[in-house]
């Protein structure tokens, strides 16, 4: 019996551990569309991609040679990875009250196109997409960029030097 009660209170202490980690994660969006097959790499963990799946700050998504992700961030930026694609949602806070956030990505390698939502009119100054050799500010826009290394320890940074 007692066994039993305290293997049951160490299955729900693990699991609220779990979940409080989880939900103290920020999302950052949803995939939106997928075709062919891609990763999301989130701590020590892989997960494959699904459409719905929820995104977190920090994430590293990575597509195949023939896939391609479709993202819709929570303040709106539209984020489309292209085939041999790989790049990380470094920091992303939004908040809806207010308006404002950060939002820092790095790109790995391959080819994406944004169209920026909200903190890209409200926050400007705080969202910022890096490659392996070049910084971007954006503006309120529509753009591609494209690299065409693969830079692991640029890869998991998180944050970026200024």
């Amino acid at each position: 019996m007692k066994k039993t009660i305290i293997s049951t209170f160490l299955a729900c202490w693990l699991y609220l551990g779990l979940v409080n980690n989880i939900c103290a994660q920020t999302m950052a969006g949803t995939v939106k569309t997928l075709l062919g097959s891609a990763s999301v790499q989130r701590g020590n963990e892989s997960l494959a991609v699904t459409k719905e799946m929820s995104l977190y700050s920090k994430d590293v998504i990575e597509t195949t040679a023939s896939a391609f992700v479709g993202m819709m961030l929570t303040d709106g930026t539209r984020i489309t990875a292209g085939a041999n694609t790989k790049l990380n949602l470094a920091n992303y806070e939004f908040n809806p009250e207010t308006q404002k956030g950060v939002m820092k990505v790095n790109v790995v390698k391959g080819i994406i196109q944004v169209a920026s939502g909200t903190l890209g009119k409200t926050s400007r100054e705080n969202v910022q997409f890096n490659s392996p050799t070049a910084s971007i500010g954006i503006r309120g826009t529509n753009f591609v960029i494209e690299v065409g290394s693969d830079d692991e320890d640029f890869a998991n940074e998180s944050t970026t030097k200024n």
